[in-house]
């Protein structure tokens, strides 16, 4: 390991040693971007999904740059997703996976060469995405961006990417026990219940409302009482909180 990052380890084993679950959220994410920080990764994301990674519904999802957060909206307003390769090599690699977008918009064409074209334009250039696995089945995706002067062939780098892959473990650890810490009885009533089911498949309230032979308001009325009762703002979260709680499968 290279001279200025040993330097830098009796801070991040303090850092380490500092993430705990009892600590608020904002105090975690701060102490998660300074471990980053400290490594070279001034710039990351960090998203957590329910053990069926088809279902692709986040948990939580942080950004350290005004960029990455003008860059993942357009990501998603432009619907990249079926159309990134990176992101569907790194669901089925348990070892990092280094990407160069200059690279990859040589090698591909059509929306996918557009993908690494928009993002060269937001200034993003490589970088290494990692799946990281917690021991009650939900994962997180962890993406570095690489600085300029970076070469992923050496070897400080390389020990760079294994730290962040232990910090951003130690961190998914420590979100799904301050998310089962935080967790109170949920009472749902059956119809409820069924509304839950539904929601889980990914149908729409008009679809949902059909199969349960009631009206789109009375759906909708069920879904805000869910999402009430389990204090989230989606229905994505709803859902990955029921599963948690065993009161749905997906």
């Amino acid at each position: 390991m290279d001279a200025a990052l040993s330097q830098e380890l009796p801070q991040l084993f303090r850092l380490f040693d500092s993430i705990k679950s009892e600590l608020p959220w904002p105090e975690l994410e701060h102490i998660f971007t300074a471990a980053m920080d400290l490594i070279g990764f001034k710039e990351f994301v960090f998203t957590v999904y329910t053990e069926d990674f088809s279902q692709s519904q986040e948990t939580a999802y942080h950004t350290h740059s005004k960029t990455l957060e003008a860059w993942f909206e357009h990501f998603w307003k432009t619907d990249y997703d079926a159309h990134d390769p990176i992101g569907q090599k790194v669901r089925t690699s348990n070892f990092p996976v280094l990407w160069d977008l200059t690279e990859l918009a040589e090698q591909y064409t059509g929306k996918t060469r557009r993908l690494f074209l928009d993002a060269i334009a937001f200034g993003l250039q490589a970088g290494f995405s990692q799946a990281l696995y917690a021991a009650n089945g939900q994962f997180a995706i962890l993406v570095g961006y690489f600085q300029k002067k970076d070469n992923p062939e050496d070897l400080h780098v390389k020990h760079r990417i294994y730290l962040a892959t232990l910090i951003g473990k130690l961190y998914l650890d420590v979100v799904n026990e301050k998310l089962l810490k935080s967790t109170k009885p949920v009472n749902l009533t059956k119809r409820e219940l069924q509304v839950l089911q539904l929601m889980a498949q990914s149908l729409t309230t008009k679809v949902l409302a059909e199969q349960l032979h009631i009206s789109e308001r009375t759906a909708n009325f069920h879904i805000e009482n869910i999402k009430f009762k389990f204090n989230v703002n989606g229905k994505q979260q709803a859902i990955i909180k029921a599963a948690s709680l065993g009161l749905i499968r997906l």
